[in-house]
């Protein structure tokens, strides 16, 4: 296969070409937008044709989910039409992006214009990762790396995904809740040093306030007793007359008894009655 290159490829340190690509699944992707964003992997491919190809992005497809939650992007880029695109992402079953470089532009940019006697212009397998700053940060031109290499790499320049434990010492600690008479104090003790002259105003306030009701409530019983007492002065009243009206009813009943009773005669005196029988006997 005889290699039809424009330029030479950029190495690790080079800025990164510019593009902006249409996708098999829809869309465009500008290179620039992405790497604000984070890493990206670019990653060219010669076709479905490419048995080669067709098998390391199926490897790619197994880590791309974790690739994505290291922080990364993937993108893979042929000189090949719209409908070789599609058929490239139905042969690997990625998910990722798929951009088709109809114009061989950006493909002849990186130096991987390649002439191919029976499938034409083709791409040289090769794969690059680009940092944030558009910079190249590694280029494998001659063996593509392994998927697992490529996480390893992009988890070392992002700090993604954390380990759990490094989650857990980032997480801030919980402060320990408060009671509700901590806070009702220190909500006191805030609005005290803010206010100094307001407590002694509040003391006063309370005091006339505690005045205030004391008296209220005296006067409240007051009335409370008045009434009871207007409800129980007719029942007092009654039974004082009841009362008397008893006593005269039993002074005329001993009245009436003195009355309708004789008194009772005098026995007669000793010697009495024989004086009459002898002034009788001496009559007769």
């Amino acid at each position: 296969m005889a290699r039809k290159q424009m330029v030479s490829p950029p190495g690790e340190g080079a800025e990164a070409p510019e593009f902006n690509l249409p996708g098999a699944q829809g869309g465009q992707l500008r290179l620039h937008l992405r790497t604000v964003r984070g890493p990206v992997i670019v990653a060219f491919y010669r076709g479905a044709w490419s048995e080669e190809c067709v098998g390391y992005f199926k490897r790619l497809a197994e880590k791309e989910r974790e690739i994505n939650v290291a922080g990364a992007t993937l993108a893979g880029i042929g000189p090949v039409e719209p409908d070789e695109a599609r058929e490239f992402v139905r042969a690997t079953g990625i998910g990722s992006y798929v951009l088709y470089d109809y114009l061989r532009k950006t493909t002849g940019e990186y130096g991987l214009l390649e002439k191919d006697a029976e499938h034409g212009d083709t791409a040289r397998p090769a794969v690059f990762l680009i940092g944030s700053d558009h910079q190249i940060l590694r280029a494998w031109l001659d063996d593509r790396p392994a998927p697992e290499d490529l996480l390893s790499e992009v988890s070392r320049i992002t700090g993604l995904p954390k380990e759990p434990e490094e989650e857990e010492e980032e997480k801030p600690k919980k402060r320990p809740k408060k009671s509700a008479g901590e806070e009702k104090e220190a909500g006191t003790g805030a609005d005290s040093a803010a206010e100094p002259g307001k407590t002694a105003r509040g003391d006063g306030e309370d005091k006339n306030a505690g005045e205030t009701a004391k008296s209220e409530s005296a006067e409240a019983e007051k009335k409370s007793e008045d009434t009871a007492n207007v409800g129980k002065e007719p029942e007092e009243s009654g039974g004082e007359a009841g009362s008397q009206e008893a006593e005269t009813g039993a002074e005329n009943a001993a009245a009436g008894e003195g009355e309708t009773q004789p008194p009772e005669s005098p026995a007669p005196e000793e010697g009495e009655g024989d004086e009459k029988r002898s002034s009788a006997g001496e009559t007769g």
